[in-house]
């Protein structure tokens, strides 16, 4: 077999252009998520995860700190952890309060490990999804693509 050689030139020139990659329709680059939970390693587990799509990710160990940051920074989206230490309200107490109550109300979700049926019916009630732990990535995008969503459209 005989094959002629050929420059690099003409075989760049030949092969075809590959179009730039599409935008994903429910992209989060740049979207501004708060994330609160106790335990640091979550914290750092969901900000490299979040971060890695091109989410700005504020973290909170306390409710404190999520109403101080939430004030300072008007994130787009709040994550809350049920469980936020001994001391002060429960992430479903914290998201009504960051979530609720303003002319631009900000939507949030419950993540947690608690399977409780009560919990789950408490969440729905006051309006907010919940995706229990451990958090699968793929749920977590499409949970803040929707999350996003509502929030351009003006909803919680």
């Amino acid at each position: 077999v005989r094959v002629p050689l050929g420059s690099a030139a003409a075989a760049e020139a030949a092969a075809p252009a590959e179009p730039p990659p599409a935008a994903a329709p429910s992209s989060l680059v740049g979207l501004t998520v708060l994330c609160v939970d106790n335990e640091p390693e979550i914290l750092a587990g969901m900000s490299a995860l979040m971060t890695r799509w091109g989410v700005n990710v504020l973290t909170a160990a306390n409710a404190a700190d999520a109403c101080s940051i939430a004030t300072r920074e008007r994130p787009a989206v709040v994550l809350a952890d049920y469980r936020l230490g001994e001391a002060g309200p429960d992430g479903l107490d914290l998201l009504a309060e960051l979530c609720g109550g303003s002319r631009d109300p900000v939507p949030g979700a419950l993540v947690t490990a608690d399977h409780s049926v009560a919990l789950a019916e408490r969440a729905r009630d006051l309006g907010f999804p919940l995706l229990r732990k451990p958090v699968k990535p793929a749920a977590l995008r499409a949970l803040l693509g929707a999350l996003a969503a509502q929030r351009s459209s003006g909803g919680r």
